[in-house]
């Protein structure tokens, strides 16, 4: 049975005070720093497969699983172009991101941030406005709550937020009469 080693494994293998006592030491240490680059690479152990997790292309490189990072200003034109298809609560503010906001506009981006931005702010409107309106009983909430569940369906959230059940979870929560864990996260992430 073959079995596949994780990096805390080489580590252990490579670690200098354990030294190379005998050959069959000093071949587990060179192994495991063949495995250590393999992994560090984005390739895993045992498969010619590269993680699933997109890195900066090496212009030098054929690297399949990469992507061109954006400057801010085309975050920016991700931000507008993702905005100008939501519908968005009566009275919502909507500043677009700023560069200083950013440390000076000066820094690169994965294609999608932008989007993502637009998105959650977008979530953060209807959020505002469930919590506005959710005692009050007039129909409001419940549109409120369709739009902060179209959120889990958004490409944002899924490319984002994959794993991370605790979104959907406050939103099922405030739809069940709960609104502790939504408020919450509100404060957090939108104040």
């Amino acid at each position: 049975m073959r079995r596949k080693l994780g990096v805390s494994h080489m580590l252990l293998l490579m670690h200098p005070a354990q030294g190379a006592r005998t050959a069959g030491n000093a071949m587990q240490m060179v192994l495991a720093s063949v495995f250590v680059t393999a992994i560090l690479s984005g390739c895993s152990i045992g498969s010619a497969v590269p993680s699933s997790e997109p890195t900066v292309c090496d212009p030098d490189a054929q690297t399949r699983n990469c992507f061109v990072p954006l400057s801010f200003d085309q975050l920016i034109e991700e931000w507008n172009a993702t905005i100008s298809g939501l519908d968005f609560p009566v009275g919502s503010s909507l500043d677009p991101p700023t560069a200083e906001g950013f440390g000076g506009g000066e820094q690169s981006f994965q294609p999608g941030y932008g989007a993502l931005l637009a998105h959650e702010r977008w979530f953060c409107e209807w959020q505002q406005e469930w919590l506005g309106v959710v005692d009050v009983g007039d129909g409001g909430a419940e549109t409120a709550m369709r739009h902060m569940k179209q959120f889990l369906q958004t490409d944002s959230y899924e490319r984002f937020y994959v794993g991370d059940s605790a979104v959907r979870n406050a939103i099922e929560q405030a739809e069940a009469g709960d609104s502790t864990e939504l408020k919450r996260r509100f404060i957090a992430s939108c104040k």
